[in-house]
C-alpha cells in the first residue's frame, strides 16, 4: 500500500497507520498489523510521524501545478487578514484537487497558516498579531464576552468564534460559565 500511495500520489507525506491496519486480513490475529507496523519501522524500512507511515527514502514531491496551488492558497489567506475565507468559499477547482488537503497540511506544518478549525485557515503572522493584541487590551480582565474581543479583533462574528475556539484550544484564553480571560504567556 505504501509503494502505491508513493507512486499514485506522490503529494502525500504517508498513509494513515490506521488506514494500514485496516489492511489486515479479519482472520489476522489482533494486533498483528502493529507487529509488522514495529518491525518495519525497527528494519528501518518505514518511519512513522504524527500517525503517517512511509518509506524511510520517501519525501513527498509536488508538480509545479501543486506548488502553484499552495502559494495561491497561501496568498489568499494571508491577503485576507482576520477574515479568511472558509474552505467552501475557495476555488472549486482547488476542492476538486485531490493534493488540496495535503497542500493545506503542508502549509500548518510549516508554521505559514494556521487551521482554525475545519472550515477556516488564517495567516500566522496575522493570528500572532491578533494574540499580541488581545494580550496587551484584555489581560487582566475577567468575563470577557465576543463582544470585547471584538473591540480588539475587528472582525464578524463569523470570524471571531473560530478565532477564540482555536485561542481556548491553545490555552491563550480560558473560558467558564463567566466568560473569558486572556492569560499571559
Amino acid at each position: 500500500e505504501l509503494e502505491r500511495v508513493h507512486a499514485d500520489q506522490p503529494y502525500r507525506p504517508g498513509v494513515a497507520v490506521e488506514a494500514l491496519r485496516a489492511l489486515a486480513p479479519r482472520s489476522a490475529a489482533p494486533g498483528l498489523a502493529d507487529l509488522v507496523l514495529g518491525r518495519l519501522g525497527g528494519s528501518g524500512g518505514i518511519r512513522v510521524v504524527s500517525g503517517q507511515a512511509a518509506r524511510s527514502d520517501f519525501e513527498p514531491t509536488l508538480t509545479d501545478a501543486q506548488e502553484s496551488l499552495r502559494e495561491a492558497l497561501f496568498d489568499r489567506v494571508a491577503a485576507a487578514g482576520l477574515a479568511p475565507p472558509a474552505t467552501s468559499e475557495l476555488p472549486e477547482a482547488w476542492a476538486r484537487d485531490p493534493a488540496f488537503p495535503y497542500l493545506a497540511r503542508e502549509l500548518v506544518d510549516a508554521g505559514r497558516i494556521v487551521a482554525l478549525d475545519d472550515d477556516f485557515y488564517i495567516g500566522r503572522d496575522v493570528l500572532d498579531e491578533a494574540v499580541a493584541s488581545m494580550r496587551l487590551q484584555l489581560a487582566g480582565r475577567e468575563g470577557l464576552g465576543p463582544a470585547d474581543f471584538r473591540e480588539v479583533l475587528p472582525v464578524t462574528r463569523r470570524h471571531l468564534l473560530p478565532i477564540l475556539a482555536w485561542c481556548d484550544r491553545e490555552g491563550i484564553t480560558e473560558r467558564d460559565e463567566g466568560g473569558r480571560r486572556v492569560r499571559t504567556p
